[in-house]
């Protein structure tokens, strides 16, 4: 997998018409401007003129892009609630197995189509049936979460509205941190995050995006050195004794669908969970997947506060 700081814009301006093949989805497509842009999945993507028709699949892209005044043609359908301004968007069913409905994507006519990492295998497919070039982008920090709205500052004409998104996003998230003491040293609580429930879960990596946030409020994720899923970046498949054998501090549940359906009564009962100290201790803190997992750097302030707020419950309970 490329590294997290791979993401490079690469401008090229020419004078002269592109040649038929040079952008992902062919044909000849007269521009002033070009660039070159290096994506999550390494692919050199050449991206003509200035997209104005974006089909934002992957959920972070929606609302940046939203903020920057552009309103996409398309956005995927996701579980659970969605801010208001994503209702006048049309949905576009996608899954791991199928990939996005291509037909109905092919007719809101895009000009650049942004995709999740983990769909990246349909890139190909999405770009010959489009016609369109294909980007996949994903956020697994919070530099990263600054860089995509710089990316698609520069790819939508709107640079100078990005460069305020980012000035905004920095002291609202300076504003969190510096309530908590002694943010970013590493001596705060060992934390396990587990996304899905005790039956069927992925871990959260050190460098997933939870992770980086974590470790900005002082917090350390406990999974540093178990493998990387080939097919989610940031998560780990794992076993009980793993986290038996590490003792976390605190649990955190990532609840997919955004809701807690019992997992935590089920941890406190079973007996191999009850044993850990974070579950005897009540050291249990529930999030939402929405902005962890499913729209990862679009709203990293209020991501970082309920973070906050389940890593230190009495620091919030006594108004700290």
């Amino acid at each position: 997998m490329p590294s997290r700081c791979l993401f490079v814009l690469l401008f090229a301006l020419t004078l002269a018409l592109i040649l038929p093949g040079c952008g992902e989805g062919g044909g000849e497509r007269p521009s002033d401007r070009s660039m070159m842009v290096t994506d999550r999945a390494g692919r050199e993507v050449e991206i003509f003129g200035k997209p104005e028709r974006i089909a934002a699949l992957a959920p972070f892209a929606v609302e940046m892009l939203q903020g920057l005044g552009v309103e996409p043609v398309m956005r995927a359908s996701v579980r659970g609630e969605t801010p208001e301004a994503w209702s006048s968007i049309p949905e576009l069913p996608i899954s791991h197995g199928a990939g996005p409905e291509m037909e109905r994507l092919v007719a809101s006519r895009p000009d650049l189509v942004i995709l999740p990492e983990p769909f990246a295998h349909f890139a190909s497919s999405v770009g010959s049936a489009t016609g369109a070039p294909v980007l996949v982008l994903d956020v697994r920090t919070l530099d990263e979460a600054r860089l995509m709205f710089e990316v698609l500052g520069v790819l939508t004409g709107r640079m100078d509205r990005a460069v305020e998104l980012v000035g905004e996003l920095d002291r609202r998230v300076a504003a969190v941190v510096a309530e908590v003491p002694g943010a970013g040293s590493g001596d705060g609580p060992g934390v396990f995050a587990l996304f899905g429930t005790p039956d069927a879960f992925y871990a959260f990596l050190p460098d997933s995006y939870l992770g980086d946030l974590a470790s900005l409020l002082g917090a350390t994720l406990v999974t540093e050195g178990l493998p990387e899923d080939r097919s989610f970046g940031g998560f780990a498949q794992f076993s009980l004794e793993t986290v038996v054998s590490r003792d976390p501090d605190v649990l955190l549940i990532v609840t997919h669908g955004g809701v807690a359906n019992g997992v935590i009564e089920r941890l406190q009962k079973d007996p191999a969970w009850k044993g850990l100290r974070a579950v005897r201790e009540g050291r249990l803190g529930v999030l939402s997947d929405d902005l962890f997992v499913l729209r990862p750097g679009a709203s990293p302030a209020e991501a970082m506060a309920l973070l906050h707020g389940a890593l230190y419950p009495e620091r919030v309970g006594d108004g700290g």
